[in-house]
């Protein structure tokens, strides 16, 4: 059962899902609100919206795949699950912020770490790993490197996924390989099996009740209900940059085998 959450004052307030009546909160909208290290979020809200928010929260009980944080402010100090994702933009930079200080490197690599944590937390949709590089890598001594990488690996230590992501990156950076050049899709195209196709623009959308991926998804499938008889069905993983999926069933985004990496 979805939550929305409009312009509240959410200090020490726990938000369980699992006291909703179907047992989740997925897909819920928290915007505009308030919240302080005693907003606390547990249970399943998987899918959900963070959106203009401004202070600290406990994610660390909470199930948290495929949500969206973007806009908010204040962030420092959160807590988050080991399983957060390296596609989840807000939470990486402000982990990343957040340990700077406790590291054992000089006052300029700290300061490199930084960077790379101030610039994920940025709305450049062209802020990823792989567009750090000229933060940290670049311009850097085998020596300053060598310590740059155990930085961010006691970074990234309590966090699987962000570890795992971290070594891919290293590897492609210690051999010349291949990196995301920054330039995102304009668009995202959705083609359904019954030939129904139906193209968004993050930056053209259209007039909807709110800015949540829950509603541009509903949006999306009534697109293509318009041009084909039969159920279509959309999950939307990013509105900047654009990512989205045709799906079998309704919550077939949620099943595992289904995950999208990182998200």
């Amino acid at each position: 059962m979805r939550v929305v959450l409009i312009n509240q004052d959410l200090t020490g307030q726990v938000l369980d899902a699992s006291t909703r009546p179907d047992g989740h909160a997925r897909e819920s909208l928290v915007r505009g609100c308030t919240f302080d290290i005693n907003t606390r979020f547990l249970g399943d809200i998987r899918g959900s919206d963070f959106l203009n928010n401004t202070g600290p929260a406990d994610w660390s009980g909470a199930q948290t795949y495929a949500c969206y944080w973007r806009g908010n402010t204040n962030l420092g100090g959160s807590r988050w699950p080991a399983d957060i994702g390296y596609l989840h933009h807000q939470p990486v930079g402000t982990i990343i912020r957040d340990a700077v200080a406790a590291l054992n490197l000089t006052a300029a690599q700290k300061q490199k770490v930084r960077d790379v944590g101030d610039f994920v937390l940025t709305a450049d949709p062209a802020a990823s790993w792989d567009t750090s590089k000229p933060l940290w890598w670049d311009n850097s001594t085998t020596t300053v490197r060598t310590r740059l990488l155990a930085g961010f690996r006691a970074v990234f230590a309590p966090y699987p996924q962000l570890s795992a992501r971290f070594e891919e990156l290293v590897r492609r950076l210690q051999s010349a390989g291949a990196l995301w050049d920054g330039s995102p899709p304009v668009s995202v195209t959705l083609a359904w099996p019954d030939g129904a196709v139906v193209t968004v623009n993050p930056l053209a959308l259209p007039a909807l009740p709110d800015p949540s991926r829950y509603t541009l998804s509903r949006w999306l499938e009534q697109q293509a209900d318009a041009q084909a008889s039969g159920a279509h069905y959309a999950f939307v993983f990013s509105i900047i940059p654009p990512a989205a999926s045709v799906l079998p069933e309704a919550d077939a985004w949620a099943w595992p085998g289904w995950k999208k990496d990182g998200a």
